[in-house]
Formats: C-alpha cells, structure tokens, sequence
C-alpha cells in the first residue's frame, strides 16, 4: 500500500507481509477470535464454553477449545473450512480440519464443487483435502466424499468410519456399518455389515461382515456383480468379475447386461461365482449353483 508520507514505514509494506503477521487471540469465557480481510478472507475461532481461542493467517491456521468450539476458514464465498467440537482446529496450508469431543465436526467445501465431510457424534472427525482427500470420524460416524455431484464416497458406522479418493476406498466398522463409491451415477459399490464393511474402486472390490452383510457392483446398470449373506461375509469384485457369500442363506450372483447370468445359492454353507472360468459352487442343504 501507499502513504503520503515517504518515510512513513507502511509505504514499504506489501500487503502479503502484513498476511503473514497477523494473527489473533483470545482468553476467557465463551472467547472468539476472527479475522476479516477485504472481505475476502473469513478466519474465526469460537470457544463455547472453554477458554481461548487463537487464529493465525500466516499458515490459515485456527484452534479452539471447550465444547462446542467452532474453527471456521472462508475465502471469498468459495472457500468454506469447519470445524466444531469440545475443540476445533482448521488449517489451509495442508487444507485440513479437525474436531474432537462430542459432535465432532470437520468439513470442506471448495468452490461447491468439493464437499468433504466427518461427523462422530461421540468421537473425534478430521477431514483433509491434501493429496489424500481424506475424512474420518469416531463413534456414530460418517465420513462423505464429494466432487462436483460427480463422486460420491460415504462410510456410515457406530464405531468409525473413513473416505478416501486417493486410494479411492471407503471403510465403515461397527453396527449397521454401511461403505460406499458411487461415480456420476453409472457405478455403484455399496458394502453393508452389520459390523464391517469396505469398498475399493483400485481393485473393484467390495466386502462386507456381519449379520445381514451385503456387497454390490453396479456399471451403467450393465453390469452387475452381488453377494449377500444373512450371517457371514460377502465379497463382490469386478476385477476378477467373482462373488463369494458364507454361512446361512448365502447368495452370490454376477449379471452382465443381463445375458450372462452366474449364480450360486446355499441354505447353509457357502457360496462362490466366477465368470473366469464361469464357474459356480454351492455347499450346504437346499444348495444351487446355476451359469
């Protein structure tokens, strides 16, 4: 910036060293610290109930503590970071929020095009849109992936859930765990178990344990790979077009545009189809195995 003053020290002082000086702190009941700059840029750190809150915009950095802490990062509408719990943090130099205590929350929303979301309602969330995309949450847990509508990952669980784009996987554990990718509608992979439950997109894979465990793939509706089990675990890969389901009422089933149609089924046992070597197998009382 400008002065009238030639002397005046200001005149030398770009804009950006100023950035990188600025920082805020506060102490006491309920504090709250925040930043604006042109409007532009949003920074703000909220205590509830604790006792201090501190924001820096040299590194985009944000802390809070006590419950329901709030860290809060917006550029120009665009950019949204938050987090919310007993404490908070939030940072843009590796673009990462995090949250710990009881309803931890940590989102990211880049231009709209990018949303990435953990929730624990009992324990800690982060969410990290470095080279990882990543999201993961504690207890009550949900951890969500999305790019522009496009992309879709989502991990549901009582116990811990986790997302991730770079390895393009999705991991749920606990009851009711639920995992999965879906991809601008023309492929799906869903992993439900009433204890675990994953989906890889590298591999094709999906897989899921438990009672009531259930894997899915879905291409375009084309294609169409399945596997459930009332009692057991069940598995659905693409790569190697295969399903495989174990113990009581065990069903496995690969379809592709509905000519081609592999499908094993077993009362009580186990499960397999392959359309490798179109091959399907079944074991246990009132077993069928069909290509």
């Amino acid at each position: 910036r400008h002065t009238r003053c030639s002397r005046d020290w200001s005149s030398d002082v770009c804009s950006s060293d100023l950035l990188a000086t600025l920082s805020v702190n506060a102490s006491g009941a309920s504090p709250l610290a925040e930043i604006h700059v042109g409007g532009d840029v949003h920074v703000s750190a909220h205590a509830g109930t604790g006792n201090s809150a501190t924001v820096t915009l040299s590194a985009f950095s944000l802390s809070a503590s006590g419950d329901h802490s709030t860290a809060r990062i917006e550029i120009d509408g665009d950019y949204t970071g938050h987090a919310v719990g007993g404490s908070a943090s939030a940072s843009i130099g590796s673009v990462s929020m995090s949250a710990s205590g009881v309803g931890a929350l940590a989102e990211l929303h880049v231009g709209g095009d990018v949303g990435i979301l953990a929730e624990g309602t009992n324990g800690d969330a982060s969410a990290g849109f470095g080279c990882s995309w990543g999201a993961e949450a504690g207890d009550g847990a949900t951890a969500r992936i999305q790019v522009d509508g496009d992309f879709y990952a989502r991990a549901l669980a009582t116990g811990a859930a986790s997302a991730s784009i770079s390895g393009l996987s999705a991991s749920a554990s606990g009851d009711h765990a639920v995992a999965e990718f879906l991809i601008g509608g023309d492929l799906s992979v869903s992993a439900i178990g009433g204890t675990s439950a994953s989906v890889s997109l590298d591999s094709f894979n999906a897989a899921a344990g438990g009672i009531q465990a259930s894997a899915t793939f879905s291409v375009g509706g084309s294609v169409i790979a399945d596997a459930s089990a009332e009692s057991g675990q069940a598995a659905a890969s693409i790569s190697g077009v295969s399903a495989t389901a174990s113990s009581t009422s065990s069903v496995a089933t690969v379809s592709i545009g509905g000519d081609l149609r592999v499908q094993a089924d077993t009362g009580s046992g186990s499960a397999t189809a392959s359309m490798g070597a179109m091959v399907a197998s079944a074991s246990g009382s009132q077993a069928s195995a069909s290509i």
